[in-house]
């Protein structure tokens, strides 16, 4: 039997509380069901139309709703047949770029692409853009793709004068290790921290080894690659601890460190992906934020740093 997501244990029971139903439309642990019984939230389909709770068996079952076909070009749960039998459709073919596999895009040529968004698409790997790299790639979609190498770098870097906003995307999605990690930032005249603590690669060594530059500390306090043991072994820095009690490896029902009781508070709390709604129950006194807990993912390592700092 499938668990049900704590997310909907908790609406179900706080059905009364300061929900945002907006972000609830984003959350992916919402569930059709939900949804269908409790039409009294209003939901906003349009939104709802991108989140990956719905399915084109949904869409097609529930054709009495007015679905937002342009918002769901950017649903995961798209692909390229369903395009085309409903190719007059108002989709958003900038989304539909960066969401539809490479491949299915490369057989289907003719349809009105965005280049700089398939240069971003999850499915073009360095191999895939070396092996066609003739193709009209966009120089700064690929500096956003999330498997940007060192390889691909430095051959865009060779053919191109980058811009400033370009290698900050790089920064932010570069595979890393020590030796890349000093190429960009010995070989590189731009060095942006700011940047460089979005990336997904980043070590604890690597920001102890550079802990004097400007980090941005509010990510790292809530990076899924940065847990308590470094943080209170580095007291010194300057750690955000509302943040600190939002990353996904801090325990919901950890105590902190006697040097941050004093920040540690119930924002950080219901933005934490291992809240429960036991710990909720149990912990009635907390002044919860439900606008927070309307957009928490409750997954410790998939997007939750980077869609609660990109959210708010």
């Amino acid at each position: 039997m499938k668990r049900k997501p704590e997310l909907i244990k908790i609406l179900e029971h706080f059905p009364l509380e300061n929900w945002s139903v907006v972000d609830l439309a984003y959350n992916p642990n919402l569930t059709w069901k939900f949804v269908k019984n409790n039409l009294h939230f209003n939901w906003p389909y349009d939104i709802l139309s991108k989140n990956p709770i719905i399915t084109i068996n949904i869409i097609e079952n529930n054709s009495n709703i007015e679905w937002s076909f342009y918002n769901f070009s950017e649903n995961p749960n798209i692909n390229i047949k369903y395009v085309k039998a409903n190719i007059n459709k108002k989709w958003n073919w900038s989304a539909l770029s960066k969401n539809i596999d490479f491949g299915d895009i490369l057989s289907n040529m003719s349809l009105p692409w965005d280049w700089f968004c398939i240069s971003q698409n999850e499915t073009v790997t360095e191999d895939v853009f070396f092996k066609y790299i003739t193709l009209p790639w966009d120089v700064e979609g690929i500096c956003s793709n999330p498997n940007m190498t060192i390889k691909i770098f430095k051959y865009i870097n060779n053919i191109n004068k980058l811009t400033l906003r370009q290698l900050d995307e790089i920064y932010k999605n570069i595979m890393l290790d020590d030796t890349i990690l000093n190429e960009l930032l010995v070989l590189n005249a731009h060095q942006n921290f700011d940047s460089l603590s979005y990336n997904r690669w980043l070590r604890c060594d690597m920001i102890e080894k550079y802990h004097e530059s400007p980090w941005n500390w509010k990510l790292l306090s809530m990076h899924p690659n940065i847990d308590l043991n470094f943080i209170y072994n580095h007291l010194d820095y300057p750690w955000m601890v509302s943040y600190v009690a939002r990353n996904p490896n801090t325990p919901i029902y950890s105590r902190p460190h006697k040097q941050l009781t004093s920040q540690w508070n119930s924002d950080g709390l219901s933005a934490n992906p291992n809240l429960t709604c036991d710990y909720m129950i149990k912990h009635i006194d907390i002044n919860w934020n439900f606008h927070l807990i309307s957009e928490n993912l409750f997954t410790p390592i998939q997007r939750v740093f980077y869609y609660a700092n990109l959210t708010g």
